[in-house]
């Protein structure tokens, strides 16, 4: 994904206009992972790890919110096992990237309710929400289905 906005970076450059908010749509991580012969799991890990590289591309360049759309209502309807992995993914994201986020004013934000999320990750997005609440910068938000985002 990176590759493709680095690739576009001169057509921005000549037009002189910066996006004030990029939103992704994470979509296809299974099929990327497939397509490599690994596991649904190492796909999903795959497509969290490129999210620091895209906000910090994108905080350079003066785009002040991204948003991620990362786990939708239907994405329940998986397999329990693939479910809890990308939970566990997040989670260990969320764990290991939190002073980063703290440190660069990153603002988390989060659309839909992640209260029905297990109750440790529920925490943990809590905890940094606290944390977070007068940072004004820049903005990633996690989302549900399309009844959430109306909340």
């Amino acid at each position: 994904m990176l590759k493709l906005f680095k690739k576009k970076q001169a057509d921005v450059a000549i037009a002189g206009k910066v996006p004030q908010h990029i939103a992704f749509i994470c979509d296809g991580n299974r099929r990327w992972a497939e397509m490599r012969g690994l596991p649904p799991l190492m796909g999903h890990q795959a497509g969290i790890a490129n999210f620091e590289n895209l906000v910090d591309w994108f905080m350079k360049r003066g785009v002040s919110t991204v948003t991620f759309y990362i786990f939708s209502t239907e994405n329940w309807k998986r397999d329990k096992e693939e479910v809890y992995g990308i939970f566990d993914i997040v989670r260990n994201y969320l764990k290991s990237s939190s002073e980063e986020l703290y440190s660069h004013n990153i603002k988390l934000s989060v659309m839909g309710d992640y209260q029905k999320l297990p109750e440790d990750l529920a925490e943990k997005i809590t905890e940094m929400l606290e944390k977070t609440k007068n940072i004004y910068y820049n903005v990633q938000k996690v989302q549900g289905d399309k009844n959430e985002r109306k909340n």
